[in-house]
């Protein structure tokens, strides 16, 4: 079945590079950034403009696209501040941002940038309001090729954020401490296909925690048939009812897993496999819901879960004298570490 599906996925992806070989970079932008995200952001920032007595400014999508150019040329090209691209200094003047816009005209344009029509703020419990429906549009976009890839990835990041906002976080020890954190469901090599920001505590009830809800949310946005992917996370996600929980769906998964959220298995403890030599490892096979549990000796001793893979393989590693060792294993710890 495994030769089937990456068969079904590799056609799927020479449709797709076929149908886009010509794009310009531009182009493949304004297939996320299509004429439906434009008229969005046109009618909600002048409709935001009217609401605060601002009747005189309008813009279009053309003036939208040279504002949304800027803002990425910004993202690289960084002065002190936004005013100084339209300085006349000649160590700070950017000719290509002041020829397409005056300084007063962006300040204008980002003043009334807006996504959703306030008025229907009230009553809404969601702390994404402002942004949900711009999300909800790029997600659609990025999904309207399918899901193209076979060996998908969950996980969290950080979008770096300063200012005051009811959803913003602050998580000790990651390399962006303070924002927005986000849950992303992406391909091996890096294609998102579905997000959502965290805005805290869910008031719905729920039996699953939370890592386990955001799986099955992203999955479920997805255009996806479960048989064709393998999905895999780390050990904030993992849980063996998780796992359980996927294999009835039709889901491959597999992630690494914190010791207490095995069910009990009886897999050697970790005190005694930290004395073990390195890529040794055990592992415990759940026959009638098809989940195997391994704890493994790398440089630190990893748990991993999986719903599908039971198959003896290898792997090779340095040791101490920089020499290749080739040392058999189980095929879930090739398979992970090559994700």
């Amino acid at each position: 079945m495994t030769h089937d599906v990456t068969g079904i996925i590799q056609r799927r992806q020479e449709v797709l590079v076929e149908s886009l070989k010509d794009c310009s970079p531009v182009m493949l932008f304004e297939k996320i950034f299509d004429d439906n995200v434009m008229s969005l952001i046109v009618e909600n920032s002048m409709k935001y403009a009217g609401q605060h007595n601002r009747h005189s400014f309008e813009t279009d999508k053309p003036e939208l696209r040279t504002f949304l150019a800027i803002l990425c040329f910004t993202g690289y090209h960084e002065l002190p501040s936004e005013r100084a691209y339209w300085s006349l200094n000649e160590d700070l003047s950017v000719p290509l941002i002041a020829n397409c816009t005056s300084r007063n005209r962006f300040s204008d344009i980002k003043r009334n940038l807006n996504f959703v029509d306030n008025s229907l703020a009230e009553g809404s419990n969601d702390k994404m309001f402002k942004m949900r429906p711009l999300c909800d549009l790029i997600q659609k976009n990025s999904c309207q090729w399918g899901v193209f890839h076979e060996n998908l990835s969950i996980d969290e990041s950080m979008i770096k954020y300063f200012g005051r906002h009811p959803a913003k976080q602050y998580i000790m020890g990651k390399a962006v401490r303070f924002g927005y954190r986000s849950w992303a469901a992406t391909s091996s090599d890096g294609y998102c296909y579905t997000f959502d920001i965290y805005c805290g505590k869910s008031t719905e009830v729920s039996i699953d925690p939370l890592g386990s809800r955001v799986v099955k949310s992203l999955l479920a946005k997805m255009p996806i048939v479960p048989k064709e992917h393998v999905v895999y996370f780390d050990n904030f996600f993992t849980n063996y009812q998780l796992l359980h929980d996927l294999r009835l769906l039709g889901y491959r998964a597999t992630g690494t897993i914190r010791e207490n959220r095995t069910k009990i298995c009886p897999v050697t403890d970790v005190k005694t496999m930290r004395k073990k030599p390195r890529v040794d490892y055990d592992y415990r096979f759940d026959t009638k819901n098809e989940i195997i549990i391994v704890r493994w000796k790398d440089k630190n001793v990893v748990t991993m879960g999986s719903n599908f893979d039971a198959v003896k393989g290898g792997v090779v590693y340095k040791n101490k004298k920089w020499m290749y060792i080739y040392q058999d294993c189980l095929s879930i710890i090739t398979e992970a570490w090559v994700e």
